[in-house]
């Protein structure tokens, strides 16, 4: 994959729709054009030829590494953004959502805006696996926040109303204002890259802390392209990040004051949003903060 100078979102789209002389994606263009999309805001945060570096590194390491599949009762509010024409659900996910109503996903912006429409997607709910389990659902409603900025991945929030109930499956509790944690332990689940060469079908999942935004601002990270609307998670060290996630994907924590294990992360706080994928130090994940969008994302329930 080759790196595009930062704000180069139009090309990115050309490319990922093969209008450009590039070559199409064959197994997900969608999943490659999110992904390129995520690497030129990764270069306007701290510079093209630092993030070359990172990619190069991410691409020369035989695993991403830090997480460990899923256990069966973590998150199973997850749900997989799918290409509705490609009828294999390994091939066709694209991004991760989060199911807080039996017909409404909360997911990023950024997997839900340009090509995307309701004709042309499908939601899979009800399984961990990406081989044919779970109910592929259609997609009545898309709704990106009207002041998405897809040049600084600023309100990287959007919400997808299904067609049909999903009945019968744990649905995630919105995070309040007053409720934020700002600091502890955070759980990310989904279907990312965990691998040069491919992607897992069963879903993982990684734990990481919280960061002070403040740190996350600071020269030896994204040198202040973290907005008020985001937040960060991930080791000072690095090691583990929401690559083991996909964009759009939930990144819950535990009520304030309590403890217990992954079954306990029924909050959503944060939606997988953009950042560096090495798990390098400093550069933690960066997600959307759900605590900003809680009325917005209400006021589009059906």
């Amino acid at each position: 994959m080759s790196v595009f100078k930062a704000g180069s979102v139009l090309s990115i789209v050309a490319i990922a729709l093969g209008l450009s002389g590039g070559t199409a994606f064959a197994d997900n263009w969608m999943r490659e054009y999110v992904q390129l999309r995520k690497q030129a805001m990764l270069e306007r945060a701290i510079g093209i030829e630092r993030a070359a570096e990172l990619r190069a590194r991410m691409l020369a390491q035989p695993k991403i590494v830090g997480g460990t599949k899923a256990a069966p009762n973590a998150n199973p509010f997850q749900v997989g953004l799918l290409l509705k024409n490609n009828p294999d659900d390994f091939q066709a996910q694209f991004c991760g959502g989060t199911l807080v109503r039996p017909n409404v996903v909360v997911t990023a912006a950024h997997c839900s805006d340009g090509p995307i429409s309701p004709g042309n997607v499908q939601v899979l709910t009800g399984t961990r696996r990406l081989n044919g389990s779970g109910t592929r659902r259609d997609v009545k409603k898309i709704i990106v926040h009207q002041n998405w900025n897809p040049s600084t991945f600023d309100f990287d929030v959007a919400v997808w109303i299904l067609k049909s109930n999903a009945a019968g499956i744990e649905k995630a509790k919105l995070v309040q204002l007053a409720k934020e944690p700002k600091t502890g332990k955070t759980l990310v689940t989904g279907w990312g890259n965990t691998e040069t060469s491919g992607f897992p079908v069963h879903l993982r999942q990684v734990i990481v802390p919280l960061q002070p935004r403040a740190d996350c601002n600071d020269a030896d990270s994204y040198n202040g392209a973290i907005t008020n609307n985001m937040i960060c998670a991930g080791l000072d060290a690095g090691g583990k990040d929401s690559c083991q996630g996909d964009s759009g994907g939930p990144l819950t924590t535990r009520p304030l004051g309590t403890t217990g294990g992954i079954g306990t992360y029924d909050i959503l706080t944060g939606i997988v949003s953009w950042g560096d994928g090495c798990a390098d130090p400093e550069l933690f994940g960066v997600y959307t903060r759900v605590a900003r969008f809680r009325n917005w994302i209400v006021n589009q329930f059906p």
